[in-house]
């Protein structure tokens, strides 16, 4: 089975999986909480990104995932993770690219 499997079948069926994911959760939210002390470039790069994208989470939107009055009363689970991972890997995807050179956006679109 892949590990996609493994993780859809949940903490009962494989509990060592389980606590390697719950590790997992525990270093990342601590990672999360030390963004501040990134490189300035880094912290730069973070704050650019909230002005510039939409929409875009922010360090408490991730946090509040793992943590907090929101993360205990749905917890994030093996499952749930799985399902995105084999979404983002295995679903639809849709690019658009533009290329450089002396073409206009029309004639790269053909």
């Amino acid at each position: 089975a892949s590990l996609i499997e493994e993780l859809k079948e949940g903490d009962e069926k494989h509990p060592v999986l389980a606590d390697t994911f719950q590790k997992a959760k525990e270093n990342l939210l601590r990672q999360t909480k030390n963004y501040i002390f990134e490189s300035p470039y880094e912290t730069g790069s973070y704050n650019l990104r909230m002005l510039l994208e939409t929409p875009v989470w922010h360090i408490n939107d991730y946090t509040g995932e793992m943590e907090g009055p929101d993360a205990e009363a749905e917890p994030l689970t093996m499952k749930e993770c799985a399902e995105v991972v084999e979404q983002c890997l295995f679903g639809r995807s849709k690019a658009v690219s533009l290329c450089i050179g002396n073409i206009d956006e029309k004639g790269s679109q053909k």
